[in-house]
């Protein structure tokens, strides 16, 4: 059986009656040392196994290259789109002085871990924004993941479900877009990962204005369906795209992308991106 055919058994007994009650009994946070981040941080018993066996989540290639990224000095202020339980954003404010990010993350039970994490690290630099990140500001319905916490998504036909074999729990949520958010702060992101699972044209239409005018360095995961349409609006605000494993140009089959703009980035683009082209 293929890794995969094994990951998609797994997540199935997961959401069983069974497997979900004992997903239950283990709900709870747990304070935890992880690679890279220079503080404790809090991961969920029931869902962060992986992280809690080895010290640090998988992602190992495109993580290497998010903090080589992030350690740069101009690299001041990132927005973790989708943040999950905010291990991006941890490792970014541990890779250098004068970081500051914003979390957007529309799960209540990831949220409660995020604020733990701020809380008890005193982390004065970062905010969490309780809310999905779209193409609009409003309501929206989301289809959360109580069974690993990471495919929770506001889109139609959500791979959770199809993994699940049943249908996910929606609720409504507050949604808001990149522009509107860098319109109320005056903020703008340095650096921004976009990990929404399949709603990533909603988000990067939500964010026009700061993609074309202020060029932030994107990291973004991309549904094969998605990529030509994602690849033409990032090539129009004049972004390169690469394979964020790779490091090689980016095509429909990469997923893991990183979006460039040679000219916000001449010299980080010559020094990571250039020989792979």
């Amino acid at each position: 059986m293929t890794p995969m055919n094994w990951r998609q058994k797994l997540l199935q007994w997961r959401a069983s009656p069974l497997g979900e009650k004992l997903i239950g009994l283990a709900d709870f946070d747990i304070r935890w040392r992880i690679q890279n981040v220079n503080f404790p941080v809090y991961l969920q018993a029931s869902k962060n196994l992986s992280e809690i066996l080895t010290g640090s989540g998988k992602e190992t290639a495109e993580r290497a290259l998010f903090r080589s990224i992030a350690s740069r000095s101009e690299m001041r202020e990132f927005w973790d789109v989708g943040a999950n339980i905010g291990q991006y954003t941890w490792e970014f404010l541990s890779s250098g002085p004068e970081k500051r990010a914003i979390l957007f993350e529309p799960d209540d039970r990831n949220v409660k871990t995020i604020r733990r994490t701020i809380s008890k690290a005193s982390l004065d630099s970062c905010k969490i924004e309780k809310k999905a990140v779209s193409d609009r500001v409003g309501t929206i319905e989301f289809k959360r993941d109580t069974i690993t916490g990471k495919q929770g998504t506001i889109v139609t036909n959500a791979n959770i479900e199809r993994v699940m074999g049943r249908p996910a729990h929606s609720i409504q949520i507050t949604c808001t877009t990149i522009d509107h958010v860098s319109r109320q702060t005056n903020r703008s992101p340095d650096l921004i990962k976009i990990d929404v699972e399949g709603a990533e044209q909603a988000v990067i239409d939500g964010g026009t204005d700061v993609f074309s005018k202020d060029r932030p360095l994107v990291f973004i995961e991309v549904l094969a369906s998605n990529f030509p349409e994602i690849e033409s609006k990032f090539q129009a605000w004049g972004y390169r795209l690469f394979d964020a494993i790779l490091r090689r140009p980016a095509n429909a089959h990469s997923f893991n992308l990183v979006a460039i703009s040679p000219d916000r980035h001449p010299r980080l683009f010559s020094e990571l991106f250039t020989s792979a082209d």
